[in-house]
């Protein structure tokens, strides 16, 4: 496939408006409780769009224009997870999964991938240079994988969140893996790309239809699966620092807001609306405003994150300590302004 070949990204775009525009006529609706962000009842599933327009355009060009070698088997297996992901999520769309068999589909599909030997192998530190992680690379791997596909799905509750960030991370994800020689990664990241190009318009800045848990386990799946191929070398090589400092706000968001629940008492696992860009919304901030905001934080970060790929990857972690100044006090002074105007947090 030559670098000229736009037909697979005009693919993934077309099938995923085509597909979305169906799917607000099917009898899919997301109806508003008390956690919603939104009032009025929404159509949902739209996330199958971008599920079709990636395997659609991956299977037509991506197959046959890479080699078979052993290694590509990890990336097919991968493939196959993230699609069990996004049918698990297209069938709590349409008829509700208890959290807890979600939570057992996510562990048994990841367990099942890191047992065949996907994992993380080692972590790059300051002074220390690469260490072996042995076997506690499994739980890692587990621990990442089902955590990143959750916080994903906590953070999909404002009009064109996901699929802003999304187009965001996915265009930084295809610099950082054209740069490292990961074809299959790279092209994958384009079709990503493309197809919540086709999918955003239906959900930003007003919703016509949600991307739903179809599109949010499955992009939270295919996110948290790349980052862990691309450390093999067959991949790229690329340094497990990488992913995290492409979606560290999101990450931040979720463990902040886990540790101030706890620290109130409050359970880890009810529903509940204390996450940053939730009370932003809440403090008056429209649905556009919160994701054009986030889509700067992706944007920040993606630059970091590139601009990581020219030092030494034992130094990767420090990237993070830079920003944690910056994002402390940011997340402490909206649950301060939050408590002030009376909002039950």
């Amino acid at each position: 496939m030559t670098d000229l070949d736009f037909l697979p990204y005009i693919l993934s775009f077309l099938v995923s408006l085509l597909v979305t525009r169906v799917m607000m006529f099917v009898d899919i609706h997301d109806i508003p409780g008390d956690r919603s962000s939104h009032k009025l009842v929404t159509p949902r599933g739209g996330g199958l769009g971008i599920l079709f327009a990636f395997y659609i355009s991956w299977f037509l060009h991506g197959v046959s224009g890479f080699p078979f070698y052993e290694a590509y088997f990890h990336w097919l297996a991968c493939v196959v997870v993230a699609a069990l992901m996004g049918g698990v999520g297209f069938v709590d769309d349409l008829a509700g999964i208890r959290d807890a068999i979600k939570l057992g589909f996510q562990t048994l599909a990841c367990g099942i991938l890191v047992f065949s030997g996907i994992k993380f192998m080692a972590v790059p530190l300051p002074f220390l240079g690469y260490v072996h992680l042995g076997l506690l690379g499994s739980l890692v791997t587990m621990f990442w994988l089902v955590g990143f596909m959750n916080a994903f799905n906590f953070m999909d509750g404002l009009n064109g969140m996901s699929s802003g960030v999304t187009i965001v991370a996915s265009f930084f994800w295809f610099l950082i893996t054209l740069k490292a020689g990961s074809e299959a990664l790279s092209f994958s990241a384009l079709i990503i790309l493309a197809a919540n190009l086709g999918f955003i318009g239906f959900n930003f800045p007003h919703a016509k239809i949600f991307m739903g848990d179809t599109g949010s386990l499955f992009l939270g799946a295919l996110f948290s699966l790349w980052a862990v191929l691309s450390t093999l070398p067959e991949f790229g090589g690329i340094s497990l620092w990488t992913m995290p400092m492409i979606f560290f706000i999101y990450l931040y968001d979720v463990i902040f807001t886990r540790i101030r629940r706890l620290l109130k008492g409050h359970s880890l696992l009810s529903a509940h609306r204390e996450h940053l860009y939730q009370l932003l919304n809440r403090l008056g901030w429209s649905h556009a405003r919160v994701t054009l905001v986030y889509m700067v934080f992706f944007f920040f970060q993606g630059s970091i994150a590139y601009g990581m790929q020219f030092v030494s990857p034992d130094d990767h972690s420090w990237f993070f300590m830079v920003l944690l100044p910056l994002y402390i006090p940011l997340s402490l002074l909206i649950v301060k302004k939050a408590r002030a105007q009376g909002i039950d947090i």
